[in-house]
């Protein structure tokens, strides 16, 4: 392609590239049935999107595919109606992950549309029949986004439990669950929105496809009891460096916190004199009961 020297037009004294609105509408007639593909949370590569064009699209004619450096594809389709029938099709999944699937327009910006400006399926539960004309569909949709097509089944009213758009909408904003709707009899209802899906959104980052986690704050250890001998009872818990020694020998309770001294203590001492009572040959109830004599062979 061999080019050639147009002089440029001088702007408060900067050089301004002038273009020609015959040679631009004309390239962009070329692309206007292209497509914007973008996979959330996934990098896949031109041969993996170029066969699922082909096995869940099935155009026709085989469509033109081309990656770009950012992360999205460019599917130039070869007709309005293959085009449209994919954009009427959504949503869109690539092996569980949301696809995003728009219409390439000549202010495409991927990181101002991609990012932040996503088409999603929108409901309208059990909206009045009265309402479901090209004129006030728009005017609905409008109220939550750019409103796009309206589904089959609202077109032709095949179904009447609830109207679907696909609605171009900021997913960093406000997600709206009722809108305000007036009649000419200027009579106002609330009318309760639904979403086929929403992208996860990163407030922290300003990108859809994560959510960075919040660091949770550690939670306090559980309290673990155990029995040990007085001697062994050394440096176990951090609170308390050194548990006080028994001088006459008993086995003690240790615990790692201790939250009431003195219920600790008093528990403690009653531990005590039981333990002592048994080591000493005390337990004369048991030994009458038809128990076994003698020292408890599990204190040895």
């Amino acid at each position: 392609m061999g080019l050639s020297y147009v002089t440029p037009v001088v702007v408060n004294g900067e050089n301004v590239a002038k273009l020609d609105k015959k040679e631009v509408d004309r390239a962009t007639e070329e692309w206007q049935n292209a497509l914007i593909v973008y996979v959330i949370g996934q990098n896949p590569s031109l041969m993996a999107i170029t066969n699922y064009c082909k096995s869940q699209w099935a155009p026709k004619v085989e469509p033109k595919i081309f990656k770009h450096d950012e992360g999205y594809f460019v599917v130039k389709m070869d007709t309005a109606k293959d085009r449209d029938a994919v954009l009427y099709s959504g949503p869109h999944l690539f092996f569980g992950k949301a696809m995003i699937v728009k219409q390439w327009t000549s202010s495409f910006s991927f990181n101002q549309e991609i990012l932040k400006v996503v088409p999603i399926w929108v409901t309208f539960p059990n909206l009045p029949l009265n309402c479901w004309s090209t004129d006030s569909l728009s005017r609905i949709g409008s109220t939550i986004g750019v409103p796009i097509y309206a589904d089959e089944c609202t077109t032709k009213q095949l179904r009447i439990s609830f109207a679907r758009i696909l609605i171009e909408m900021d997913v960093t904003g406000t997600i709206q669950e009722e809108i305000n709707v007036e009649d000419p009899n200027r009579r106002v209802f609330k009318q309760k929105v639904g979403y086929a899906w929403l992208p996860p959104f990163c407030a922290k980052c300003q990108k859809i496809g994560h959510v960075c986690e919040e660091k949770k704050k550690p939670t306090k250890g559980r309290i673990i009891q155990k029995w040990v001998p007085v001697g062994q009872a050394k440096d176990i818990s951090s609170s308390n460096p050194r548990q006080e020694l028994d001088e006459e020998g008993a086995w003690k309770l240790v615990t790692r916190k201790t939250k009431d001294k003195e219920k600790q203590g008093t528990f403690q001492t009653a531990k005590t004199a039981v333990m002592y009572e048994l080591q000493s040959g005390g337990g004369s109830s048991a030994a009458g009961a038809g128990g076994a004599k003698g020292p408890n062979p599990y204190l040895s």
